[in-house]
Order: C-alpha cells, then sequence, then structure tokens
C-alpha cells in the first residue's frame, strides 16, 4: 500500500502483481485467507488461471455490504469463487447453505486465528519476550490497570472516529485508568487520533506494536474497546471484554458468548458499558468459540486427503 492510494488502485495493483505470480508458480490450487483485498484479488486471479480456490475463514456476515467496508463484500464475492469453504464456526457454515454453497464443499474447522493466538501465547509466557518487554517499558505502571483501545476501520472516519475519541477522555477521567492506544499507520486516522488524543492525561499513543507485544497487551488489559473483527475472536480466546465501536458484527457468537457488547459510535454508550465492565472488575470465562486451536491440522488433513479431478 502507498498513501493516499485508492481501493481501486489497490485491488487492481494486487490483481496484476498475483497474476503475474501465478503464471510463474502456475499452482493448482489458491488458498486465501480472510477477506482483505488481497484475499478477494488472490481468489479472482487464481479462478481466472483455472485455480481451485480454497477460502479460510469463510461464511462469516454482517448482511451490511457497507459494514464493514470492503470487507463483507469481498468475502461474499470469494464464496461465489471458491471451490471449498472452511468455515470457523456452525454459524457461518450455516450462512453458507443458506447461500446455496452445497453442504460437501464446506468444513467446519474452527479459526486458524486461535491456532496463532495459542501458540503466541505460549510463546510469551514460557519464552523471554523483547516485544513484550519493549511494551512494558511504554506503561508507566505495568503492574497497573489500563484499557487497550484499538481504531482503524475505514466506517469509522469521519464523525465517528471524533466520537469514539470523546468517549476514550470520558471514560479516562472518569475510571482514572491508562488508556493504551496504538495508532494505525492510516495517515488519516493517525491525525485525527492525534488531534483528539495527543496529551490527554490518562490516555497513551504509541506506534503499532508486534503481535507478541499485542498479545501482551491484550492479555493484561482491564478492557479492550476496538472496532477489529480479529480481536473480538481473540478476546474469547483469552477471557476478555470487548466493547465493539461498531454498529454490526460478523461474529455474532462473541455477543452471544457474553464477550463482545455492541456500542457502535454512540459515546454515552461506550462509557456507560465500559464503566459498567470496570465495575465487575472480573473478566468473562474463557471459551472455544472460535475454535481450540487445531484448525490448522484440519485444513491441513483435508488437503491430504484431497483428491483433484
Amino acid at each position: 500500500m502507498v498513501p493516499g492510494q485508492s481501493l481501486n488502485d489497490l485491488t487492481s495493483g494486487l490483481f496484476k502483481a498475483l497474476g503475474k505470480e501465478l503464471m510463474d508458480f502456475d499452482p493448482d490450487i489458491v488458498l486465501v485467507q480472510g477477506d482483505t483485498n488481497s484475499a478477494f484479488a488472490g481468489a479472482l486471479a487464481g479462478f481466472y488461471h483455472g485455480c481451485k480456490i480454497v477460502h479460510v475463514e469463510a461464511g462469516l456476515r454482517t448482511y451490511d455490504n457497507r459494514s464493514p467496508f470492503p470487507e463483507e463484500m469481498n468475502r461474499k464475492l470469494i464464496g461465489q469463487i471458491a471451490d471449498w469453504h472452511f468455515a470457523p464456526t456452525h454459524r457461518a457454515r450455516t450462512n453458507l447453505l443458506e447461500e446455496g454453497i452445497f453442504r460437501d464443499k464446506i468444513i467446519t474447522t474452527g479459526n486458524t486465528i486461535i491456532d496463532a493466538l495459542n501458540y503466541g501465547l505460549e510463546k510469551i509466557t514460557t519464552e523471554q519476550c523483547e516485544e513484550v518487554e519493549k511494551v512494558q517499558k511504554i506503561l508507566a505502571e505495568p503492574k497497573q490497570p489500563f484499557l487497550l483501545a484499538t481504531i482503524h476501520r475505514r466506517e469509522n472516519q469521519g464523525e465517528p472516529i471524533i466520537k469514539i475519541c470523546s468517549a476514550l477522555r470520558e471514560i479516562a477521567k472518569r475510571s482514572g485508568l491508562q488508556i493504551i492506544v496504538p495508532v494505525h499507520p492510516n495517515k488519516t486516522f493517525a491525525a485525527i487520533i492525534e488531534a483528539e488524543l495527543s496529551g490527554i492525561p490518562g490516555i497513551k499513543l504509541i506506534d503499532p506494536v508486534p503481535y507478541p507485544g499485542f498479545l501482551w497487551l491484550m492479555q493484561n488489559c482491564s478492557l479492550i474497546l476496538t472496532d477489529s473483527g480479529g480481536i473480538q475472536e481473540e478476546a474469547s480466546g483469552i477471557g476478555k471484554h470487548v466493547i465493539l465501536l461498531r454498529e454490526n458484527t460478523e461474529r455474532a457468537e462473541a455477543v452471544t458468548g457474553g464477550f463482545v457488547y455492541k456500542a457502535g459510535s454512540n459515546v454515552d454508550l461506550i462509557v456507560k458499558l465500559s464503566l459498567e465492565l470496570l465495575e465487575k472488575k472480573s473478566d468473562p470465562v474463557q471459551k472455544a468459540v472460535f475454535g481450540k486451536g487445531d484448525a490448522s491440522k484440519k485444513i491441513l488433513e483435508f488437503f491430504k486427503d484431497l483428491q483433484m479431478d
């Protein structure tokens, strides 16, 4: 990606570059994960090349084409291109069946994000980790309670992000706790976040941190506020409450499981839910909502048994 790049420029660039790689490598199968523009471009380029397409993390839906944007449409389009669909949950499997995908083309595996989460947690728990040490040095008092907030979704640009920042200022003021905000490298978001939150008592803006350091932040914080999709899943695997800074979610299991509370950009609701959860002073019980951490093994077994026509 380059600064100021449009989605059209990004996707066309990916499509062209991936097409060249496919010509050079000439695979039988293209596997794509998730709902990014690179996943969509990879699926379509692979289809045009004559490859079979495998979609990991298939079937997630909000049924709102503009939220998340453009991910909801990306994954729907990939779903129409894919030959096999690895669904993370039974709900995702049902979504695909209702869209007319044949039952024998869907395999429920759990999500590979839980595999990565478990691996990462074991690593930072059992090994000395430089990335974790760097994060701990950033905190004024590493053993004191803190909140973690991330904001990056396109649909939160403009007025929503300003409202969210207002809510964060109020939470910092009323809770007395520090809020750690890794600032997304998107310059539009960074400029607004720095204008709204820089220098505010109780709020610390930091650069994006590597995954081990971010895992430590999630594991040790008192509450997460985010508009991320993947963090909703990681929170269930760690056992953390999430205030979702979005109007809807493709991971409804996290809501019904008691991990995620939808607040959107409603300032009063964000503050109310945050203070209520902080008052409880207890984390939800960890659950295998999105798998047990063996999705990669299930996918590997599928390929071992696969017989191509």
